[in-house]
């Protein structure tokens, strides 16, 4: 029985992973300087940087708002599930 609930538990966390991603802003702005062309201008490459980093930002903060608000919604759907299995 218990391996059922588990079962069940992995089901709905690999679901709900769908939309989360996993970044972090300032490797990712490195790694976007790093390949940029060689013949950019120091401060071409500071506008790059900037900009990759704003933008990696903004989808790490709407991943975490993401990631939140399913932890939520799958705790609660997960309680619901668990005493309707108990009580069935």
């Amino acid at each position: 029985m218990l391996w059922r609930i588990l079962l069940w538990l992995n089901r709905k966390e690999v679901k709900n992973m769908a939309k989360i991603y996993k970044i972090n802003p300032e490797k990712f702005a490195l790694a976007c300087v790093q390949s940029s062309a060689s013949n950019l201008k120091v401060a071409d490459k500071l506008g790059l940087y900037k900009a990759a980093y704003d933008e990696a930002k903004k989808l790490k903060d709407e991943s975490d708002a993401e990631a939140k608000k399913q932890e939520k919604k799958s705790s609660e759907e997960t309680r619901k599930e668990i005493q309707k299995f108990f009580n069935a």
